[in-house]
């Protein structure tokens, strides 16, 4: 299972119903906020999960995106 399942739901969309998204990361050091960054028009491709031999599971999204804006 997915740790946001809005992503899931966008993969198993169908056509007509697929619609971009905007994706904003903010990146922290020390707790402290370093910088904004934005992703316009984005569409979800596709999705990998992993377990490693310890338990950890790992879920990766890949995604395009028309443009990467720094606030």
């Amino acid at each position: 299972r997915s740790t946001y399942p809005k992503f899931d739901s966008m993969l198993i969309a169908t056509v007509p119903d697929v619609k971009p998204f905007q994706l904003v990361v903010e990146l922290k050091r020390w707790g402290q906020s370093i910088k904004t960054l934005s992703f316009d028009d984005c569409y979800l491709e596709g999705k990998t999960f992993s377990l490693d031999a310890n338990g950890v599971a790992v879920t990766d999204y890949t995604f395009t995106a028309t443009r990467l804006r720094e606030e």
